[in-house]
Parts: C-alpha cells; structure tokens; sequence
C-alpha cells in the first residue's frame, strides 16, 4: 500500500479534500465520506485529528519534504493548493487507505 501508485491516489484525494472544505475537520469529514462511506466515530476522530495536526507540524516545520512529497507520481498537482496542508491530508489519506475497512469492505 506504500506504492507510489497508492500514494498518488492519497495526494489527489488530498488536493480534493483541500478544496472540498474550508477547514480541517470538513477535509477530513471528505477523506473519511470518501474511503470508508461514513462518518468517524469519536474517538476515530480523536485520531485523525491529532495525526493530521501532527503532520501539519511537521510540514510547516519542513515544507520542502511538503513538496518533494506532492511531486509523487504522474498526476499534476494543483499549485494553488498549500502545501503543508495538502501533505498532511495525504498522509492522513494513506493512513486510511491502509484500514482493513478500507481494504476489505
């Protein structure tokens, strides 16, 4: 699951989740209507929530790997999208479609 070609699925998703919503609860409100058809539950939420904050810390504190990690794969990226908050919805993405819900159901 850690192909580029799923990878590159998780940054397109991302970039639609960017412009989807305004904030990052309504972004991953899309990510998770998306790939799991539902809402998260609360402390799926909790989760979510810290690990994107997490990752919004880390590409703020490192926007070039921000932008090395959107150059995966083909598909254009959109450079109007920011771009710490687009990585880390993608990483968020990643981590979901890594769920055996995701995979299997």
């Amino acid at each position: 699951m850690n192909d580029t070609q799923f990878f590159e699925a998780a940054r397109v998703l991302a970039e639609q989740a960017y412009w989807a919503a305004s904030d990052g609860n309504g972004r991953i409100d899309f990510l998770s209507r998306r790939l799991l058809s539902r809402f998260l539950d609360d402390k799926e939420r909790e989760i979510a929530v810290r690990a994107y904050q997490d990752y919004l810390r880390y590409y703020d504190a490192n926007p070039r790997d921000a932008r090395k990690l959107l150059g995966t794969g083909e598909a254009p990226q959109n450079p109007r999208a920011n771009a710490v908050e687009t990585a880390a919805l993608a990483m968020l993405a990643n981590q979901m479609f890594n769920l055996d819900e995701v995979l299997t159901k």
